[in-house]
């Protein structure tokens, strides 16, 4: 205990496995080593300690916290959810554990009841300036976008330097149009937080308003928040009326026309999500693989049982690890993601074999090469498109208008591009 409260890990570990060689039972040694293993990275053995500690006191609402928080560190949300709720059952005052399973909630997409715990957290400790932070983001999924400024202007209020705060309230700004007030607060979030333009969407929103240069790509951890919060209704939310996303639609229309043989192509599925499009390319492929970086939306097309290998990391890194091996890459709605498309074109060259075909959707942009949408993610022109391709060792062998989705009814103007590896 002493090297333990002196902050002593590496002399805390050995001796708390001493005390657990004589006395497996021995609740603080194993609430205490399981905290340390999970404070250094090795998860499975805290899991381990702190379930055989939650035997011991099964109503000990911080072994529930700490047993839940590893859980989040391995992507295990769906348990981290109902052990936090136990933990707040227990000890309703526990507002840490309030404040995650809000903001769990929020990842989980159910907003309502992330709502209702991050306001009573916020009664309790409204001098937490992270807890209006994390309510400011759910209300804004629910699209209650002026009553998140609000939030946010409170806590500036009381937190005039609160980076975070900044960050969100410019975003906001920017949804709602206000320009001048989103500009004035991305550059203070800037100034304070000093991010790389890959992990925030405010160099994205200044882009869009004209007052930086775009970023190459967008942000991956914001792209993964949201993806993770959304793989479980994906299917189910690109499918209602009036919010179509017609990617997948694009993609089977062409595979309909393509004069392949059935079951001859190796084929990948860039960005594959949920899997939307492996029963559509299936029927052609001798071998389909899928890849994203999304573990929670490959859990989903797992369920479909299309994929011959499903690969959770990063496009460029996966194709460059495969030369030549691949007929056809598909990619719906997946280069609206990144602005800068000739290193992407450049892996897919690599990774296709002669005459191999790339099949994608994008959005089409009205002026620029390139584009910041309204949403944040890029829209390309034509020629743009038929550049990078040429310079990217391949011929564009179609590239037609076509709706891309659609937003509260609206049509969303795209394209449908086949291109050829020359």
């Amino acid at each position: 205990m002493a090297a333990h409260q002196a902050r002593d890990p590496a002399r805390a570990a050995p001796l708390f496995a001493q005390v657990l060689e004589a006395d497996p039972s021995c609740l603080d040694a194993l609430y205490l080593l399981g905290t340390l293993h999970a404070e250094s990275g090795k998860l499975p053995e805290a899991e381990s300690l702190l379930l055989q500690a939650l035997k011991i006191q099964p109503k000990s609402p911080y072994i529930l916290t700490n047993l839940a928080n590893v859980f989040l560190m391995q992507g295990k949300i769906d348990q981290a959810a109902p052990v936090l709720a136990r933990a707040l059952a227990l000890k309703p005052d526990l507002v840490e554990a309030e404040i995650n399973l809000g903001i769990l909630l929020r990842r989980l997409g159910r907003l309502a009841e992330s709502e209702q715990h991050l306001r009573s957290a916020l009664g309790k400790r409204r001098e937490w300036p992270q807890i209006a932070v994390n309510l400011a983001l759910t209300l804004a999924d629910l699209e209650r976008r002026d009553e998140a400024v609000a939030e946010l202007e409170a806590v500036l209020g009381r937190h005039p330097d609160y980076a975070p705060a900044h960050e969100m309230l410019g975003l906001q700004h920017g949804h709602l149009g206000h320009e001048a007030a989103a500009v004035t607060h991305l550059r203070r979030f800037i100034e304070l937080a000093r991010p790389e333009s890959d992990t925030s969407e405010a160099w994205l929103m200044l882009a869009k308003l004209s007052q930086e240069p775009a970023p190459q790509r967008y942000p991956v951890s914001p792209l993964l928040r949201n993806y993770e919060r959304k793989a479980a209704s994906w299917d189910t939310d690109v499918g209602r009326a009036g919010n179509e996303f017609l990617g997948p639609r694009h993609i089977g229309d062409w595979v309909s026309t393509c004069a392949a043989a059935p079951g001859t192509l190796s084929i990948v599925d860039l960005g594959c999500g949920t899997g939307l499009c492996g029963p559509l390319l299936k029927p052609l492929a001798s071998r389909l693989a899928g890849v994203d970086l999304s573990r929670p939306m490959l859990e989903q097309a797992l369920a479909k049982d299309c994929y011959d290998e499903l690969d959770c990391s990063d496009l460029s890194g996966f194709l460059q690890a495969r030369p030549a091996a691949f007929d056809l890459a598909v990619a719906s709605g997946v280069f609206i993601l990144f602005g800068d498309l000739a290193p992407i074109f450049g892996c897919l060259h690599a990774a296709l074999r002669g005459g191999g075909r790339v099949v994608f959707t994008a959005y089409r942009a009205e002026r620029d090469d390139v584009e910041v949408r309204h949403n944040l993610h890029f829209a390309h022109l034509p020629k743009y498109l038929r550049r990078v391709a040429a310079d990217s060792g391949f011929e564009i062998d179609a590239l037609t208008d076509c709706v891309h989705e659609f937003e509260q009814g609206v049509a969303q103007p795209g394209l449908l591009v086949v291109m050829r590896r020359t």
